[in-house]
């Protein structure tokens, strides 16, 4: 998991990410750890931006917690343009993106490596690396450029 923040306590420990007031992006898979994680925020009436690749998988959090809070954005995450889609809707919404928690990643390909493809391999790290590192790029470049 990483923990970015324009504030630099919150990127101390855990419980230092619930003080404050709007965490406006939350990247995070259908179950596990991220759900556990939007639960946790959103009862401390947190407003977060979802990301998953349906949105089945959250609308389930919208419903309980509803659209003052809740945006979910569906989309796979090894294009990188969504990245700058829910940091645009993060924005439209509530007028900035306080931090961000990249939740999400792939296990594939589980198998020998004599047995996989390049291509394979090539998605993993797209999913697993790159979108990582395209969606702190997307929060940064504001902060850098202003």
């Amino acid at each position: 998991m990483l923990l970015f923040s324009r504030h630099l306590n919150l990127l101390a420990t855990y419980p230092a990410i619930i003080s404050c007031p709007i965490l406006t992006s939350l990247l995070m898979r259908r179950s596990g750890i991220g759900q556990a994680i939007a639960h946790h925020l959103l009862s401390r009436r947190h407003k977060l931006v979802l990301v998953s690749r349906t949105h089945a998988a959250l609308d389930q959090l919208h419903y309980q917690y509803g659209s003052d809070h809740v945006e979910v954005l569906a989309g796979d995450l090894s294009d990188f343009g969504l990245a700058a889609k829910a940091v645009e809707l993060a924005n439209d919404r509530w007028g900035r993106v306080d931090s961000l928690i990249v939740n999400h990643g792939s296990l594939d390909p589980v198998k020998k490596i004599a047995d996989s493809t390049p291509e394979e391999w090539r998605t993993a790290f797209d999913v697993n690396v790159f979108s990582a590192v395209g969606l702190v790029c997307v929060i940064v470049e504001p902060e850098i450029g202003g």
